[in-house]
């Protein structure tokens, strides 16, 4: 999928293949104009929420796997999300999924998105 994106525009960083550092994605949400990724959740696992949430800029963001929006219930206190880190860190924009998907829908919404 993304070997054709970064192929036709050497403006896109590419990370496939490996696991993500926590302070490159950080690095590329703060500077990109366009963060997208694709994977299990939401990349809180590379990139855990009380970081985003205390950034002070973040890219439109594209946060593409399952449940990448799901609420976490806190027991008395307020329920949070993914989408609100990313809005407290100032994201414009931020497109999630609420439900499981599968490898080849992703890929197929994707393409279809940035095409």
């Amino acid at each position: 999928l993304w070997d054709d994106f970064g192929d036709r525009n050497e403006k896109w960083t590419v990370i496939q293949g490996s696991t993500p550092e926590q302070t490159r994605m950080e690095k590329l949400l703060k500077e990109k104009d366009l963060f997208i990724y694709i994977g299990h959740g939401s990349g809180t696992k590379y990139i855990p929420a009380p970081i985003v949430r205390k950034m002070n800029r973040c890219a439109v963001s594209m946060l593409i796997g399952c449940h990448s929006a799901s609420i976490q219930q806190h027991g008395d206190f307020e329920p949070s999300s993914t989408i609100d880190n990313y809005t407290l860190a100032g994201c414009p924009t931020v497109v999630v999924s609420l439900w499981a998907v599968t490898n080849k829908e992703i890929n197929t919404f994707t393409q279809g998105t940035l095409h």
